[in-house]
């Protein structure tokens, strides 16, 4: 389990000793499903956060094996390549800061720039 069994423990006997009292019995139900409902949530976007990290990091070492391969064509694909390092570092930057989203955007667009260049012919890989 991601959390604690004594958070709900705790919980379970503040509810006790005062469970002859209404209002604080719903009181201390409703504190205890807030408390739930946050932490579920926190669970949630952890588990958001780490799988963006992991999947932006496997995207950045694939797009960095490929740039070894890859030479342009002409002054068109040196601009391309250009971009696509310039991408690849903005990417880093951004996960450094621990700014993920922006991190992974990066590297999205690397990898757009490393296609359409091979597709229109501007880039080749060796």
């Amino acid at each position: 389990m991601w959390f604690s069994g004594n958070t709900f423990s705790h919980f379970y006997q503040a509810f006790q000793k005062f469970r002859n009292n209404p209002v604080i019995s719903c009181l201390a139900v409703n504190s205890c499903t807030n408390i739930f409902i946050q932490l579920t949530h926190l669970k949630i976007l952890m588990d958001v956060t780490e799988s963006l990290i992991m999947e932006t990091s496997k995207m950045r070492e694939e797009l960095v094996v490929r740039l070894q391969h890859l030479i342009p064509e002409n002054t068109e694909g040196e601009r391309f390549l250009e971009n696509i390092k310039a991408y690849a570092s903005d990417s880093d930057y951004f996960m450094k800061r621990k700014d993920y989203v922006r991190s992974f955007e990066c590297v999205v667009w690397a990898w757009a720039w490393l296609e359409i260049g091979l597709e229109m012919n501007l880039l080749r890989e060796e």
